[in-house]
């Protein structure tokens, strides 16, 4: 079914083989230790995993035309217990989308290619790198934060800060990276510099 929804070329087969998709991985998922299992085999979804093995973010996207796309995702947590949070996105529905701190239930939509924790003030938080094909025209890349609070996934914080004169400017809550459909851009994480590149 994963292969069918990236390629498939008839609409109706791919909105069919997601709904299809969606239930087979959870029930997957429901099974003993599943976390330890990696899903090598199954295409087109993306499966990340910050250092900590935490956690990890299924996340895998539907083409719906030249200018629609739709994102699909779960985070599931390292526990005994299946602990599955459903990335529900609703980008359509955000403003200020550089600015509003989310949840799962209202998700920036995108497709995980990297997860990289940090410490924060509050407690461990981890940086998102994603990529979103947003419209026949542009693509965007996304740097997202998330952290979490009880049984609930938050996304975005004010860790982009802008400065001038040692006093803060902008401190924006996720970094969107905008650019035509025939360019490339790389948007990740640099190890050896320890920045975001």
């Amino acid at each position: 079914y994963s292969h069918l929804i990236m390629n498939d070329s008839i609409e109706d087969h791919r909105f069919a083989s997601t709904k299809l998709f969606i239930p087979m991985l959870v029930k997957a998922l429901k099974h003993e230790n599943s976390f330890q299992y990696d899903f090598k085999k199954l295409q087109h979804v993306s499966i990340q995993y910050p250092q900590d093995s935490t956690f990890r973010v299924f996340t895998f996207h539907l083409f719906v035309n030249d200018n629609e796309y739709h994102y699909f995702g779960a985070i599931q947590k390292n526990t005994e217990e299946l602990n599955l949070l459903p990335l529900v996105d609703r980008k359509k529905e955000l403003s200020d989308i550089e600015y509003q701190q989310t949840t799962n239930r209202a998700w920036y939509g995108a497709v995980y290619y990297n997860i990289v924790g940090f410490d924060s003030p509050e407690g461990r938080k981890y940086l998102l790198f994603g990529y979103d094909g947003h419209s026949f025209f542009n693509r965007r890349k996304v740097i997202d934060v998330i952290s979490f609070e009880g049984n609930q996934a938050v996304f975005g914080h004010p860790v982009f800060v802008k400065r001038s004169n040692g006093q803060i400017t902008e401190e924006k809550k996720r970094i969107l990276v905008e650019f035509s459909a025939r360019s490339s851009v790389k948007v990740n994480y640099d190890l050896i510099q320890e920045a975001v590149v």
